[in-house]
């Protein structure tokens, strides 16, 4: 994976995560609710390009299982 990433925090909810996703370095924005953005393609959550995205990550990456597990947890209240 990649080690050149950041992270930006927003409050919770599309619109500002949308807000963020705007900016030219950005390639992902998404909440605990499921919002999950694209912005080269949309600054709106789109289930289906979500699903084409997750086959793509996995199509091209590997098992979800071994993905997952590279990724830190952090708990959400």
């Amino acid at each position: 994976m990649p080690t050149n990433l950041t992270l930006t925090r927003t409050r919770v909810c599309d619109v500002y995560v949308a807000e963020q996703a705007a900016a030219d370095d950005v390639v992902f924005g998404g909440d605990p609710s499921g919002a999950w953005i694209w912005p080269a393609e949309t600054l709106r959550p789109d289930g289906s390009l979500a699903a084409g995205k997750f086959a793509e990550l996995v199509a091209t990456n590997g098992s979800l299982a071994d993905l997952v597990a590279e990724i830190p947890t952090y708990p959400i209240r």
